[in-house]
């Protein structure tokens, strides 16, 4: 008899200690809270609750807010979860987050039209992943050098059209970038950046020609993902070879390219048609200001002149815009 009450006892005991308190908001889903110990908290909306003094949210570590509406998210708010390690906000609304905490290791921010994340001006040394979702943010705040052990930055499905990878130089512990399916056109680096623990790479759905500085900027890459892009055929031999010497694992590849391109290795790019004499390169620009070109590069085939410029160990072409 005392094994079959065994299992009872546990519940009545997780239930009390985790849901029967005096917080304004409660655990939902017990079943959930009982197999992975995470809270859910639905239907919060601060734009009609009382005032902030008197809220109380549940004591957990893993605390999941479900179509919560936050008229703003920032210090007040995040001292009530004093507590939590991980936090999620999944569905409803939250425009912007100013971040402080001192036990938040995990930040999940998805499908809240949140449009504005900075960072409260004082060094972070908690949250060491942060992800985001969210077609209005497109702005990566100078505030984030903060979180300086972010090992997990998360942006993918959001609204970047450029991306300034200087902007991480700080992360010293930075483990995986994950920028897919954006819109992003450029991604900027400059000529001694480099992201040395960076291992995984995901780049695919994005509008990118080529990446400038690769590999130097990430010299222990392990993965990458690059599909779905606007490649520049030169380019993408140049990263082909440089894939296989580093020993990358490519995680993905194109199989149906559209007309006008054609598929180099697994992955679609476009050729250069542009006719371009002494005049024309000289105009051209490097990608990234400021950077120091080693050599100038000009070659000629049966079907492109292709310009570009070697950095090291890398190597980049500027071909023609591509059309949309």
């Amino acid at each position: 008899m005392q094994a079959l009450q065994l299992p009872y006892t546990v519940v009545i005991l997780l239930l009390v200690g985790g849901v029967l308190t005096d917080s304004v908001f409660h655990c939902k889903d017990y079943l959930r809270y009982l197999a992975l110990n995470t809270c859910i908290v639905e239907n919060v909306d601060l734009d009609v609750a009382p005032d902030l003094g008197n809220l109380t949210f549940p004591n957990e570590t893993d605390l999941e807010f479900r179509n919560a509406r936050f008229r703003f998210l920032g210090v007040e708010l995040f001292q009530l979860m004093e507590r939590t390690k991980q936090l999620t906000l999944r569905g409803g609304f939250t425009r912007e987050i100013i971040f402080w905490s001192v036990s938040i290791e995990v930040l999940r921010v998805i499908n809240t039209d949140l449009a504005v994340f900075d960072v409260l001006g004082e060094p972070n040394h908690s949250l060491k992943q942060l992800a985001i979702r969210s077609a209005l943010f497109s702005r990566w705040s100078p505030s984030m050098m903060y979180l300086e052990a972010l090992e997990v930055i998360d942006v993918a499905y959001c609204n970047f059209t450029s991306f300034d990878l200087d902007r991480l130089g700080g992360f010293k512990k930075l483990r995986v970038l994950d920028l897919s399916n954006n819109k992003i056109q450029a991604l900027d680096s400059g000529p001694f950046l480099k992201l040395e623990n960076l291992e995984e790479l995901y780049l695919q759905g994005n509008q990118l020609e080529f990446m400038w500085r690769f590999p130097d900027v990430v010299p222990g890459l392990k993965f990458i993902t690059v599909s779905d892009n606007r490649w520049s055929c030169n380019w993408v031999v140049m990263a082909r070879n440089t894939i296989w010497l580093m020993q990358v694992t490519l995680m993905d590849s194109d199989f149906n390219c559209g007309t006008g391109w054609e598929n180099s290795g697994g992955l679609c790019c476009k050729r250069s048609k542009v006719e371009l004499n002494g005049e024309d390169t000289a105009t051209l620009r490097p990608y990234v200001q400021g950077g120091v070109l080693d050599i100038l590069i000009v070659e000629k085939d049966n079907e492109t002149h292709a310009v570009g410029a070697e950095m090291g160990n890398s190597a980049v072409y500027l071909d023609d815009p591509l059309a949309v």
